[in-house]
């Protein structure tokens, strides 16, 4: 299964619609029983969530595709309402990187301080 080619699809094993007044119509599909080529030993699934919707811009319409490797299944249902969210969660990790300078990983203090100060006196 090639993902940019959707000719190498093979039939999905659930296919959902769900219609959203804010982003269209949204489908999700998921493939079955598929697994890394050096870990024949752990299944995942293949998700794809892609608006559906004419006229929308290239950016609109990009597919997302998720590998989903874990013991509980989620419904495609369930996938739909944490896609349907994800806009604002990603809007609220912008927020805090930017405004609140949060990083990923913590900048290290200069050992000299800064240059102005002079040492701390009591």
């Amino acid at each position: 299964m090639k993902l940019s080619e959707p000719t190498t699809w093979e039939v999905p094993v659930e296919s959902i619609f769900i219609n959203d007044p804010t982003w269209g119509t949204v489908e999700i599909k998921r493939w079955s029983e598929f697994h890394f080529s050096n870990s024949a030993d752990h299944p995942m699934e293949i998700i794809l969530i892609q608006r559906t919707e004419k006229g929308l811009s290239k950016k609109a319409a990009k597919p997302m595709w998720l590998a989903w490797i874990g013991e509980e299944e989620l419904s495609l249902e369930e996938l739909g309402k944490y896609y349907l969210r994800r806009f604002a969660i990603e809007h609220w990790n912008r927020f805090v990187k930017q405004r609140l300078h949060w990083r990923a990983t913590p900048r290290r203090r200069q050992a000299q301080g800064n240059a102005r100060a002079g040492p701390c006196q009591n």
